[in-house]
């Protein structure tokens, strides 16, 4: 069974903002009635709540022709039992009604015929009030093969497949999957695509170790299945080594706070993941975090750290990505969304760069010619980082149309050369970007958190103006931000 590519005009640039396969519940336009939560076991951890009844709807455009749609949903906590209802309407026509059955989340499918083409689906709320609310996690439209429209391209990429429910004595096949993603990554060669259903992935080592990669012309990629619901979740440290080029990592949800920790009397508590070496590695539409929350959130370090251990990483690119929640709190100055420490040509680029809490991005000590454009970079200690040490120092680098705002220790843009004995660094433009400061030390809040008299960059063009974040965390409508970014 595939699931028809769907692009909505309001999916996030996030997680999941690159699989087309599904569209999440909150991006939907909805009134009154409805609102977005928190919510355990949705994808994302929220989920659109109906308080009341009322329709959500959403303008798609689909490559296939679908015969189904499946709505991911589940009652509240505090249903009293009455009978609340889910309804779909394709263009504005009821495709049916069903009681929702339980208070976790489950599939509901409806079948529908929808060519391929511009649709408006929508997700209605029946018998609902007080605390008979109803909670919607993902929507989904299904096709019965795996073809694009032209029958030219398999919608299913998958040659080997990985389950929470296989085994590692399998064969990887979708019908006899393995059990591990540490497995299933040791069985793919050039041009293969591992396919991780649904679930969560553990390795008694707590590590992924990704030891051979693919070519130029024949990637390998690791990601979750395209057909699922929610993300894949590695519960482990990832590390993408020095002899594995061409690697792809896409829609994965990586926590590294159950990797392995570090050493005693060093600057970190857990070592950084995903830890990249490998050239041309490309992360697309992954959430990425490893820090947990309440007491647990000690047990967190440096996110994606690049260009280690004396290695220099070419091509590496980051797209569409939620990098969030990084690091340990309180503070230690060491831990980083995004640290490109040796890099090449590196791209970051679409992705939201959020909560973490050092460096939002930090280029250095030794990384040139790297592209930061369009990303959104909000409350993070620091949010961009130009650094270099020794005898390094990170040239030739370009920020340009981001929204970087709220930095809570320091500045939205900053350099830092530390005991560096070359001459200061040259070619860095920050450029057209928005900018917002709110430091609760005002110091930081001047030239709009944009550090003054720098050596290290040039800063021209800068738009200030609130980003009047919505619910979901993305720009609001009426931002002028949207001037320079989206």
């Amino acid at each position: 069974m595939a699931i028809a590519l769907v692009a909505g005009v309001l999916l996030c640039r996030a997680a999941l903002a690159t699989d087309a396969a599904r569209f999440e519940a909150e991006s939907m336009s909805y009134g009154s009635f409805a609102n977005v939560v928190s919510s355990d076991g949705a994808s994302g951890a929220k989920a659109l709540r109906f308080e009341d009844d009322g329709t959500a709807t959403k303008r798609i455009v689909t490559s296939l022709d679908s015969t189904k749609v499946v709505v991911r949903a589940r009652n509240s906590d505090y249903s009293t039992g009455n009978t609340q209802q889910l309804r779909v309407l394709v263009d504005g026509v009821e495709k049916g009604t069903q009681q929702l059955r339980s208070r976790t989340y489950e599939g509901y499918t409806f079948s529908a015929t929808i060519p391929a083409g511009t649709h408006s689906i929508s997700v209605a709320g029946l018998s609902l009030e007080n605390k008979d609310a109803m909670l919607v996690d993902t929507v989904a439209l299904v096709a019965t093969d795996g073809t694009t429209t032209g029958g030219t391209t398999p919608l299913d990429p998958c040659d080997k497949w990985a389950s929470p429910t296989g085994s590692d004595s399998n064969s990887g096949t979708q019908s006899a999957p393995y059990l591990r993603a540490q497995r299933l990554a040791n069985s793919l060669t050039p041009g293969q695509t591992g396919c991780l259903e649904a679930g969560t992935y553990t390795e008694a080592d707590k590590e992924v170790n990704i030891s051979a990669g693919g070519n130029a012309s024949a990637r390998v990629v690791l990601r979750t299945a395209p057909y699922e619901l929610s993300q894949a979740r590695i519960n482990a440290r990832v590390v993408i080594g020095s002899t594995a080029d061409y690697i792809t990592l896409q829609d994965l949800r990586m926590d590294g706070s159950y990797g392995p920790a570090c050493a005693p009397g060093g600057t970190c508590t857990i070592l950084p993941s995903p830890t990249i070496n490998g050239d041309y590695t490309h992360l697309i539409g992954n959430d990425i975090s490893n820090r947990r929350p309440g007491s647990e959130a000690t047990l967190a370090g440096i996110c994606n750290n690049a260009g280690s251990g004396g290695t220099r990483v070419t091509g590496l690119r980051f797209e569409d990505n939620l990098i969030h929640d990084c690091g340990r709190l309180p503070r230690s100055n060491y831990d980083h969304g995004i640290y490109l420490g040796s890099t090449d040509g590196a791209v970051v680029q679409n992705n939201t760069i959020r909560n973490n809490s050092d460096r939002g991005v930090k280029l250095g000590p030794n990384a040139d010619g790297t592209l930061v454009d369009s990303n959104v970079i909000d409350r993070n200690g620091t949010g961009l980082q130009f650094s270099g040490d020794g005898t390094q120092v990170s040239s030739d680098n370009v920020v340009r149309n981001n929204v970087i705002s709220n930095s809570q220790a320091r500045w939205n843009v900053e350099e830092y050369w530390g005991t560096t004995t070359v001459a200061p660094a040259t070619g860095n433009i920050v450029h057209d970007n928005c900018v917002w400061a709110s430091n609760a030390n005002t110091y930081y809040d001047q030239n709009d958190g944009v550090q003054p008299n720098a050596k290290g960059f040039v800063s021209y063009q800068e738009l200030r103006a609130d980003p009047l974040y919505d619910t979901l965390g993305q720009v609001g409508a009426t931002s002028a931000c949207h001037d320079v970014y989206g």
